[in-house]
């Protein structure tokens, strides 16, 4: 089996569920942009972090294959394979923000 397909050789890519789109688009921009970001908590959760370090990483990470899975797929497919992340996910993630910079020094500047 072959490691290449040669269909996106004119400058598209499939999405999952059907439908192309083009490399450049912003939709693949932020595929690739999840996948970056996955991989440095990957990095982060391999230099051993404490415990609850190590699960409020794991469970970004899980939700960030969830959201690149999200993205790579039209809104208007069906699978019951794609987890589409609900809007109370971001107020999760702000909720978490929060509670991690509490125990920081404010700050001065942005």
């Amino acid at each position: 089996m072959k490691i290449y397909t040669k269909t996106g050789d004119k400058g598209e890519t499939s999405l999952f569920g059907g439908g192309r789109v083009s490399k450049t688009s912003p939709r693949i921009q932020a595929i690739g942009s999840v996948d970056e970001l996955n991989a440095l908590l990957g990095m982060a959760r391999a230099a051993r972090p404490s415990d609850s370090g190590e699960s409020w990483l794991e469970k970004a990470q899980n939700q960030l294959f969830h959201l690149g899975a999200d993205l790579a797929t039209p809104a208007a497919a069906k699978s019951a394979h794609i987890l589409r992340l609900p809007a109370a996910a971001a107020a999760e993630l702000e909720a978490d923000i929060d509670a991690l910079a509490a125990d920081l020094p404010p700050l001065r500047q942005f």
